[in-house]
């Protein structure tokens, strides 16, 4: 537990959880404190931590239970409700999944993102109880993983999700560790340079903005006076707009000037005085975001979810007024969406049903946009961020957090570079294991799903950069291949994350479950043929479908054709009458697998694999990627 301590307190041991007091240390007015094991408890009552200083802090319903990090790009930041259009459809049954997310004693706590260029000691993020309106943005594969646990163990389980879409492995690598990798180079160009001078320019972008939203507010006179969000204003003669707007009408083809949005809100009389969540997801280009006339987000407002925290300090009973500004030209695409992603509703307590924000909204037009210079344009962004800037921002200020291990689902960003992903992913391993010091603590992966990449074995390569890195101690890997339609956002979360569970299930809570499908372990020629042994056979082999398929053989010239494969016992034999002295064996080496075949009989699919070391398509490619 760590916080801020004002100069000159006397602090002492005055953490007590249980009969247990933790050890405290200070640092430069900070403080840290580490207790000492807890038992984890079942399903129960949660414990209250006192917290004893100049002033009294009492933290309530705390639980003692596990906690699991879930990091990595799209395919775990994918939510379990359909937000949008950026997962296309969602996931598989997600209305269903989302009503059914009732788990108190499941805790989900979201890391915002961010990207700085120096590590951070703190991030933007809140524990919130999983039920309905918490789950709905919340990583999907995670929420399965956590919720297989949670049922199977009946123990808190807590998940922390830091992912973050389109990255490339190195940006959760620090500086230090990406130097030593062989071939590294920067992935944007003049990278150094630009992080020296990106603070120099943020510092000066936002005294312009200062200085425009000011010309901004007097020139619009009253329009654009914070007045129009106050709770008191009088908008009667305004405007009205029903949102979300999914048509163009001629309103709204015809502004093209800052505008005011305005709703009265009627909260609830035990709402007052408590945090609530503003969703907005369906607005973009949003400004000046307000409530009851405080703002609670300036400048442009683009943050995936548009959640926004309103602070208990201006929350009252009754009526309240939402309030926001758009300065650019309007359309109704700016307002489309699903009427469930407009709300407000609590940010931590009961299950309440949110508020919905749907219907009409009273505008009124401020300024024409013609009458202002143009709008001063942030920092250089880099997206996705460069490396080492999503360790700085949002892994770093997770550490010393006791966690029980980490789930992560990653590697579509550096597929172009696949050969040099055996390198990266291990380094990252060991070197997150380190920065913890809690020893070699469970790294569950989610193989990466069917890629129809351009270039052909490049995915494949990547899937096998993932299955060597079981040779890191403590470590497991779930395929994904027959759960996925072709194109790489797997919608079948479900599986993965209860195939995630299976590896921590087995081997850190000691269930006698299968937690892998077959994995290659060694070849033996045998005249014509080649037999195949396998670890993670299970209950036995089999083959999905009448035959085992996707197997392809060569000899000295290491031309590959199609195979015949049989199980014999708990092997398999390979051979083809084209071949008659085989060197290597290769099974669904492509990038797109369409129906992959070999599975054990728990019904866990098996990797990609190749028998043969021959140079692959990404070997020395260290720059090429989609963004690098």
């Amino acid at each position: 537990m760590t916080g801020i301590i004002d100069v000159g307190l006397l602090w002492s041991k005055s953490f007590d959880l249980d009969g247990l007091t933790a050890s405290s240390f200070l640092f430069n007015y900070t403080f840290e404190s580490i207790f000492p094991p807890l038992q984890v408890r079942q399903v129960g009552d949660p414990y209250e931590l006192l917290v004893q200083g100049k002033n009294t802090i009492t933290l309530k319903n705390v639980l003692v239970g596990e906690v699991w990090l879930c990091s990595g790009q799209s395919n775990m930041e994918m939510p379990l409700g359909t937000i949008g259009t950026a997962w296309g459809k969602g996931i598989h049954n997600s209305e269903l999944e989302v009503v059914e997310a009732q788990y108190p004693q499941i805790r989900l706590f979201t890391v915002w993102k961010t990207a700085p260029v120096e590590p951070q000691s703190e991030c933007l993020g809140a524990w919130s109880e999983c039920n309905p309106q918490t789950a709905y943005s919340f990583s999907a594969p995670a929420y399965f993983f956590g919720r297989r646990l949670h049922k199977e163990l009946n123990i808190p389980i807590g998940l922390i999700h830091n992912s973050y879409s389109g990255l490339a492995i190195e940006a959760y690598m620090r500086s230090s560790v990406l130097e030593s990798v062989t071939g590294y180079s920067p992935s944007t160009p003049g990278y150094e340079d630009r992080v020296r001078q990106w603070p120099e320019q943020q510092r000066t972008y936002k005294r312009d903005l200062q200085r425009w939203q000011e010309r901004l507010t007097a020139d619009a006179a009253q329009g654009g006076d914070l007045g129009w969000a106050e709770r008191h204003y009088r908008d009667a003669d305004w405007s009205t707009l029903k949102l979300p707007q999914m048509q163009d009408t001629p309103k709204l083809a015809e502004l093209q000037e800052v505008v005011w949005f305005r709703k009265d809100v009627d909260v609830p009389v035990y709402w007052g005085g408590r945090d609530l969540e503003l969703h907005l997801y369906p607005i973009t280009a949003l400004e000046n975001i307000c409530f009851n006339g405080t703002p609670i987000a300036l400048a442009r407002s683009e943050n995936l979810f548009r959640v926004y925290r309103v602070p208990a300090a201006v929350v009252r009973p009754g009526r309240n007024v939402v309030a926001f500004r758009i300065s650019k030209t309007i359309s109704s695409k700016q307002f489309a969406g699903k009427a469930e992603h407009l709300k407000l509703q609590l940010a931590f307590g009961p299950d309440d049903e949110p508020i919905s924000l749907v219907g009409e909204w009273r505008y009124q037009v401020g300024l024409a946009l013609g009458a202002m210079p143009s709008r001063p344009e942030p920092a250089p962004h880099f997206y996705p961020p460069p490396d080492s800037t999503a360790w700085n921002g949002m892994v770093a200020p997770l550490i010393p957090f006791a966690i029980k291990g980490v789930i992560w689902y990653q590697g579509e960003s550096n597929i172009d570079r696949a050969h040099q992903y055996r390198q990266l992913f291990p380094m990252m391993i060991r070197d997150w294991r380190e920065q913890w010091g809690q020893g070699d603590f469970p790294f569950y992966y989610a193989q990466i799903t069917n890629w129809p990449h351009p270039v052909e074995g490049a995915s494949v390569e990547l899937r096998e950069a993932q299955l060597l890195a079981l040779s890191l101690p403590n470590t497991g890997m779930a395929v994904t291949m027959d759960v996925c339609e072709s194109g790489g956002h797997a919608r079948n979360k479900l599986d993965i994350g209860e195939r995630l569970a299976r590896w921590a299930l087995a081997r850190n809570y000691g269930q006698e479950i299968s937690c892998s499908g077959p994995v290659y372990r060694s070849m033996r020629i045998e005249g014509d043929k080649i037999r195949l042994s396998f670890d993670h056979v299970g209950a036995g082999l089999r083959a999905q479908g009448e035959s085992l398929t996707h197997f392809v053989i060569a000899g000295e010239d290491r031309a590959f054709v199609a195979a015949e494969a049989f199980i014999d016992g708990e092997t398999i034999l390979v051979f083809s009458d084209e071949i008659s002295k085989p060197l290597a064996v290769r099974y669904a080496w492509k990038n797109d697998v369409p129906n992959p075949s070999l599975f054990n009989n728990d019904g866990l699919p098996a990797s990609s694999f190749r028998t043969d070391d021959w140079p692959g398509a990404t070997v020395g490619k260290t720059t090429a990627g989609w963004w690098r």
